[in-house]
């Protein structure tokens, strides 16, 4: 991934032209499965004009993990390893981002 796609994102861009018609179908179907707890039909449908029925779940199974795994991270405190602690200093990301 391009660093323009990361900023895109990281800004919450989601709709930017600049990304393609899959991406923002992706990126899309991916923010509202972490923003609640449903996906409009608009974004399932535009995802599903990428994806297979099994892609779909596969995405979905990887959403959840890693909020699952950042949630459990942030109750319980786990701090960065250096190597990342070293990466987000050099890279200008904050764990509020």
């Amino acid at each position: 991934m391009d660093d323009a796609t990361r900023e895109l994102i990281k800004n919450r861009d989601h709709t930017n032209p600049a990304l393609s018609k899959h991406d923002r179908a992706v990126i899309r179907f991916a923010a509202e499965v972490v923003a609640g707890p449903r996906v409009s039909d608009e974004v399932f449908a535009a995802a599903g004009e990428f994806l297979s029925a099994r892609e779909l779940v596969e995405l979905l199974h990887l959403c959840g993990y890693y909020w699952t795994f950042s949630r459990l991270c942030t109750v319980l405190d786990v701090q960065l390893t250096q190597m990342y602690a070293q990466l987000q200093g050099a890279d200008g990301w904050t764990s509020e981002s």
